[in-house]
């Protein structure tokens, strides 16, 4: 190790241990996602770090579920209670008739693996019992509003770039399509620098709104907002 950095230092040269500069990223080239334009937009070398060399921080096993966890677990069983959801049926009973099912599904779902702590199935109550709150709340989806997506993918170019995605749930309203995101958190979601060095430039439902609205409903009026899971209300 020591004859490697006197190398690094001292020699004219480079060999294996040197990084390679001068070879630009092609940004028009790679396909983005609202998260990793909103990492860039957080820091570029943490970007470059995580998505260009590929290095991950090494993570210990967490003591118990994390909200990455079971963010993971209630998108998932909210996606199984709106599934089949019959022409003109409410959503929101629908959804509350099938939810305890719902999240059961989703924790034995093989597509979203999940580290199973000794007191889930305790735990599993109290997730019941907040999603149950949350599909109450008046805020889970308009009067009126039906149903036409769930976790709806799509690729399409927004401002030069290349976008990909996934929406948790999109509604069609009386005043026209509005894409729907859930949160865990109870506050809005941290964004990229908006210039003044404070973490609120958006860019999840820009991107929603104008890229995926205009690739699936051209010509059509859309809105996007987020509904917090916890505070059971609009963000």
């Amino acid at each position: 190790s020591l004859a490697v950095e006197y190398s690094r230092e001292l020699s004219p040269d480079r060999d294996q241990y040197d990084g390679v500069t001068g070879h630009p990223v092609s940004a028009e080239n790679r396909t983005w996602s609202a998260s990793q334009l909103t990492r860039f937009g957080q820091c570029r070398f943490k970007w470059f770090s995580r998505h260009i060399l590929g290095v991950e921080e090494e993570s210990e096993l967490p003591i118990e579920v994390t909200s990455r966890q079971y963010g993971r677990l209630f998108h998932r069983a909210l996606e199984l209670a709106l599934e089949d959801l019959p022409a003109g049926a409410d959503p929101r009973q629908w959804a509350l008739s099938r939810i305890e099912d719902s999240l059961i599904a989703a924790e034995d779902d093989p597509s979203n693996p999940l580290f199973r702590f000794p007191a889930w199935e305790a735990q599993r109550t109290e997730w019941l019992d907040r999603l149950r709150r949350a599909i109450e709340s008046d805020w889970f989806i308009n009067p009126g509003a039906q149903v036409i997506g769930r976790e709806e993918k799509f690729e399409e170019m927004w401002q030069g770039l290349k976008v990909t995605g996934s929406i948790d749930r999109i509604d069609r309203t009386p005043e026209g399509i509005e894409m729907v995101d859930y949160k865990t958190g109870s506050s809005f979601p941290r964004g990229a620098n908006d210039g003044s060095g404070r973490l609120k430039l958006d860019l999840q439902l820009p991107i929603y709104i104008e890229a995926a609205g205009s690739g699936l409903f051209p010509g059509e009026k859309i809105t996007g907002r987020y509904f917090s899971l916890t505070s059971r209300r609009n963000l």
